[in-house]
């Protein structure tokens, strides 16, 4: 049986924890234990997405595989969340109501500060699991110890960027750096 097609129960199980603490950490559950669950449920998904990475195939094939899986699905779900914003604010005549240019340059450069995907601002994740994984498959290519080296050094970049707010990158290129180096544990 190919490898690849096995299916494996207790990342479904992985997936579904995680799952249930995006939901829990959103719900008013107090300050202290969101902060907990905050402090790792997206790190155990760019875990799980690193545990599944396959850095052993062609890179147009890998490309291509992860922008029909990740990239289309993210455009659809813009578009399809943005018409359902944008379409009832139209017919109230909402006067702040988010422009189609802000559409586009929010869901193409993956921003997610207001107004850039705040008609579905949990749509950040798509393109940064897509650059993570374009980003570790180029860092896979480097032997040994320079991998090592450039995954670290990114790693706390991305900490850095993110600790102190300096920028609001496109496709969460801070958050991407911030967890490479959980995605990257397992292989």
């Amino acid at each position: 049986m190919n490898e690849h097609k096995i299916h494996l129960n207790y990342i479904d199980m992985l997936k579904g924890f995680g799952i249930f603490l995006v939901v829990l950490g959103h719900t008013h559950i107090g300050k202290d234990i969101a902060k907990f669950i905050f402090s790792f449920h997206m790190p155990l998904f760019f875990f799980i997405s690193g545990f599944l990475f396959n850095k052993d195939i062609p890179f147009t094939i890998f490309l291509k595989t992860k922008f029909k899986r990740i990239i289309i699905p993210y455009l659809f779900f813009s578009l399809s969340s943005f018409l359902l914003y944008w379409i009832p604010e139209k017919i109230k005549n909402a006067d702040n109501i988010i422009t189609w240019k802000e559409f586009l340059i929010g869901t193409i450069l993956g921003l997610s500060n207001p107004p850039f995907l705040s008609w579905n601002i949990v749509l950040w994740y798509l393109p940064a699991l897509f650059c993570l994984l374009i980003l570790a498959y180029t860092i896979l290519k480097y032997p040994g110890k320079i991998g090592i080296i450039i995954i670290i050094i990114l790693t706390l970049t991305g900490f850095w960027l993110s600790r102190f707010k300096l920028l609001n990158l496109p496709y969460s290129i801070n958050s991407v750096l911030s967890v490479l180096l959980f995605s990257l544990l397992d292989l």
